[in-house]
């Protein structure tokens, strides 16, 4: 982070000196001054942000600032939750007896290897093989249905 404080330093003091002779000079010198104020204000914000070529294929997305398991694991909660909710608005069931374990999650493909749907309480008699043909149907990956008793 200090490395990050000190690029900006730089860029602060840079700006300022070349505002200084943007002020003098004629417009073409204005226009060389400006580009270059830009160019030096951006230089920072490459350590943090990937290029934009990854960006496009996306190979840069997933490795920002080395958080990227931070980022499969939100992306995977946030897939067990939409399971539920699917599976809980498509067959009327109350979300507090179904619960979703995802296995083998794939975040480029936002895909499991294996969904499992775990029901309880009174979402006990919901049926299974729907639920099955709903996820899998969906491609959201191999779907089990197991019992949770007590």
């Amino acid at each position: 982070m200090e490395n990050y404080f000190a690029r900006i330093f730089a860029v602060a003091a840079v700006v300022t000196v070349c505002s200084l002779f943007a002020y003098k000079g004629g417009r073409a010198t204005k226009f060389a001054i400006s580009v270059l104020l830009v160019y030096t204000v951006l230089t920072p914000l490459s350590a943090i942000v990937p290029s934009f070529g990854d960006l496009l294929s996306g190979g840069g997305t997933a490795d920002i600032g080395g958080f990227s398991k931070d980022y499969e694991k939100v992306a995977e909660s946030a897939f067990c939750e939409g399971v539920d909710k699917l599976v809980c608005s498509e067959l009327g069931l109350n979300s507090d007896g179904v619960r979703v374990v995802c296995r083998g999650f794939d975040y480029k493909k936002m895909r499991a290897e294996r969904v499992l749907v775990i029901l309880s309480g009174k979402c006990i008699s919901a049926d299974s093989l729907k639920i099955k043909r709903l996820v899998e149907g969906g491609g959201l990956g191999e779907c089990e249905v197991e019992i949770e008793i007590g």
